[in-house]
C-alpha cells in the first residue's frame, strides 16, 4: 500500500498520484517496475535496501500510482561534477510497459525536479541511449534538457532485452532548474541536414554513410526511430548506426554543438544540434 501522508503527496495528473518512497514495500515496487520495463527477469533488479537508503539520505525516490497500483518511478542522488558543482544525478527511471506513451514519465520527472530544486540544487543530470528516440523525445523535447557529452560504453555489456547487442553508449544530459525558466527551442526548420535515413529497393534501412559536418549554427541529424526492431532483425545494421552516430555526435560536440531537441518530421526522427 502507498504512504498516505498528505504532506508528501504530489498531484501531477488527474489519475496519477506521486509520492516519495518511505517504506520497504515501496522500495520493492521500484525494483519490480524496473524489471518489467527492461525485460530482464531478475537480472538487473534494484536491491530494496539500496532504494530505501538513497531515499533516506538526500536522494529523491518517487513512486507514481494509479489508484493503489505503482506504475512509474524515478531515483536520483546528490553528486558533484569534476569542478565540484553540486547536482542531482538521476540514475534510473521507468514506467510499466502497458503505460508507456501516457505522459507519466514526464510527470514524475517534473515532480523529481521540484523535489531536487526544493533542496536548493539547480541542476540535474542523467544518461540515456541516444538511439532510443522515445527517450530522446522525452528528455530533450518535452523536459527541455540538453546534451554536449557523449560517453562510450558506460555500463559495459548489458543483457536485458533493451540493451543486448549494442555497446552501452550514452548521452549525459543536463537539466537546468527550474524547468519552467528554460529558453525556447530553436526553429528546427532552418537547420541544415547532416544526413538522411535511407532505404533500399525492398524498403529496408541501409547502413549509414560517413558524413561531413557542415559549418552552420543549427544542424539536423536523422536517426532511425526503431533501433530495437533494427538490432533484433539485423544486428550488424544496428551496430553500424551505433558507430556512425557515435562519430557524428562526438565530432559535433567537439565543435561546440549541443543536442537541444528531438523532432519528428514525416515519420522520421532527427536530433537538432545548436551551436552558440
Amino acid at each position: 500500500m502507498r504512504n498516505n501522508s498528505d504532506t508528501c503527496t504530489i498531484q501531477r495528473m488527474s489519475d496519477l498520484i506521486i509520492l516519495p518512497v518511505t517504506t520497504m514495500d515501496q522500495a520493492r515496487a521500484v525494483g519490480q517496475i524496473a524489471i518489467a520495463a527492461w525485460g530482464s527477469g531478475d537480472l538487473d533488479a534494484i536491491p530494496d535496501h539500496m532504494v530505501i537508503t538513497v531515499a533516506r539520505y538526500s536522494g529523491v525516490v518517487l513512486l507514481g500510482y494509479l489508484d493503489e497500483t505503482p506504475v512509474t518511478f524515478c531515483l536520483s542522488f546528490l553528486a558533484k561534477t569534476e569542478s565540484g558543482d553540486l547536482h542531482h544525478h538521476s540514475h534510473i527511471a521507468a514506467t510499466l510497459p502497458e503505460h508507456w506513451g501516457k505522459g507519466y514519465a514526464a510527470q514524475i520527472k517534473r515532480a523529481q525536479a521540484d523535489a531536487v530544486y526544493a533542496q536548493g540544487v539547480p541542476r540535474m543530470t542523467w544518461t540515456y541511449d541516444p538511439l532510443e528516440t522515445r527517450n530522446a523525445r522525452l528528455n530533450l523535447h518535452k523536459l527541455g534538457a540538453v546534451c554536449n557529452t557523449y560517453k562510450r560504453d558506460v555500463y559495459g555489456e548489458m543483457r536485458d532485452s533493451l540493451n543486448i547487442g549494442l555497446t552501452t553508449d550514452r548521452f549525459q544530459v543536463d537539466w537546468h532548474l527550474p524547468y519552467t525558466a528554460l529558453p525556447p527551442k530553436p526553429d528546427h526548420h532552418s537547420a541544415q541536414a547532416i544526413n538522411a535515413v535511407t532505404t533500399n529497393a525492398a524498403g529496408d534501412l541501409v547502413t549509414p554513410n560517413q558524413t561531413t559536418i557542415p559549418d552552420a549554427p543549427l544542424l539536423k541529424l536523422y536517426v532511425p526511430n526503431n533501433i530495437l526492431q533494427i538490432k533484433t532483425n539485423d544486428l550488424p545494421l544496428g551496430v553500424a548506426w551505433r558507430n556512425y552516430t557515435r562519430e557524428v555526435f562526438e565530432t559535433c560536440f567537439s565543435k561546440g554543438y549541443k543536442a537541444v531537441d528531438l523532432v519528428v518530421e514525416d515519420g522520421q526522427c532527427a536530433y537538432v544540434l545548436h551551436r552558440g
